[in-house]
């Protein structure tokens, strides 16, 4: 007997992120915990979590989403998630903004290119410092 993996329809929250994302191309919403992991390119760049939609941040992006009010994800009370932030609805009613956003968090580095990205940037610093 063969067995099919039934698709479910995204709820209607879902699926307005989705729209907004169009600009992208295809993004996929696949389940992820008790929310959605969006999904372009085959990489994971934010999280749907109770009607609420995060996209990744960098210590360089982050300020640009804290100065709109945005907070970190918080999947349960005293679990934060600093590594993703709530897109600010300013954004996500704009279309073309909410792409540029998606593109941004899309292109942060992952895993290894992130931690070298970040031990560079710490040695910059350090040089910088060090010549003072």
């Amino acid at each position: 007997m063969t067995r099919t993996k039934a698709v479910r329809e995204p709820d209607s929250f879902t699926a307005f992120v989705l729209d907004q994302l169009s600009g992208l191309g295809p993004v996929e919403a696949r389940r992820l915990f008790s929310g959605h992991g969006l999904y372009w390119r085959e990489q994971i760049f934010a999280l749907i979590h109770d009607g609420r939609v995060y996209f990744r941040v960098s210590p360089e992006t982050r300020p640009a989403y804290v100065a709109r009010g945005s907070v970190p994800f918080e999947p349960m009370p005293g679990h934060v998630m600093a590594g993703y932030h709530e897109v600010p609805s300013t954004v996500l009613e704009d279309a073309d903004e909410t792409v540029a956003w998606a593109r941004t968090a899309w292109a942060l580095p992952r895993g290894a290119a992130r931690k070298k990205a970040a031990k560079a940037a710490k040695k910059a610093v350090a040089r910088r410092t060090a010549k003072r």
